[in-house]
């Protein structure tokens, strides 16, 4: 799905060939949000909230879908959703069986719209089950599908969008900064499994572009985050405004899990969300740092 976008279309002729058609489609989508299962090893009962995206170009495969090296903007309502999850869940009694957490960005698709998967895990058995799934039909009904601009708080524009860097698959760090705050939502959330060779060498193998491939993830991850913080404040003629390496971002802060790092690679990922003119922090309990655009 590309809002906005013009789309090929395939249309065959009197003659048997195909020739190709344009259509201009004229809408606008807010958001897309995927109702989808969730599957893992452990099989252990899961509701989860994660964006959608493959920041690492090539760690990408096929059974990721998506494309390689690309984001979309996370949905700005995760947060939002998240929080009435975690209440839905415990009133509902199902919160001592479903582990209720965000998962880091892992997969696909590919579209422009800002977009997330909500999910029931991990196995048939939970796929079915109706408590579960009336969880997550109240945790919609009071937010995505309120009529409080789309399930965005009045003061959405003051939200603090965090990206995180580092951890494993699940992020349960995020989990209690959301939590800690109604004006934070999550941006892309980049495991440590991307992020496995941030070395201090200066002769690891570099693009074109004279970067190397876990800047490019952070920095791919960091354009898709920033242009969901900003989408409905900060345009000029349909166009996002912002240049890297200068203080405009108060709406976006970086999480920087300190385990997931030795010291000298940490201090390269810290030089380079500098570099991009980020606030960052390493401590999960900065109430200040998060809580304040």
């Amino acid at each position: 799905v590309d809002n906005n976008d013009d789309e090929d279309v395939d249309s065959k002729n009197d003659s048997g060939k195909y020739k190709q058609e344009k259509e201009q489609i004229k809408y606008s989508i807010k958001e897309v949000v995927f109702l989808s299962r969730h599957e893992s090893k452990s099989g252990s009962p899961s509701l989860t909230v994660h964006p959608i995206g493959v920041p690492r170009a090539s760690k990408w495969t096929k059974n990721m879908g998506g494309h390689a090296g690309k984001c979309p903007p996370p949905s700005r309502s995760m947060g939002l959703v998240f929080r009435e999850l975690k209440k839905q869940a415990r009133e509902s009694g199902i919160s001592e069986q479903f582990q209720v957490t965000f998962e880091a960005t892992h997969h696909g698709p590919y579209l422009r719209s800002p977009a997330m998967f909500l999910e029931i895990g991990s196995t048939e058995e939970n796929w079915v089950r109706q408590d579960a799934g009336d969880c997550w039909a109240r945790t919609l009904q009071n937010t995505i599908l309120s009529d409080n601009n789309g399930g965005l708080s009045e003061d959405s524009e003051q939200q603090v969008v965090v990206l995180s860097l580092g951890g494993g698959h699940y992020v349960p760090f995020i989990n209690d900064i959301v939590l800690s705050s109604e004006r934070v939502t999550p941006g892309h959330m980049i495991p440590s499994y991307l992020l496995d060779d941030v070395i201090v060498d200066d002769q690891e193998e570099k693009s074109e572009e004279g970067e190397r491939e876990w800047e490019q993830a952070i920095e791919t991850a960091v354009d898709a985050s920033y242009n969901a913080a900003i989408s409905s404040n900060i345009i000029d003629n349909g166009e996002i405004v912002w240049e890297r390496g200068r203080n405009a971002t108060s709406c976006l802060k970086v999480y920087i899990d300190k385990k997931s790092f030795k010291a000298p690679a940490r201090q390269k990922v810290i030089e380079l969300l500098q570099r991009m003119g980020l606030e960052y922090t390493t401590k999960k309990r900065d109430a200040v740092f998060f809580d304040h655009p």
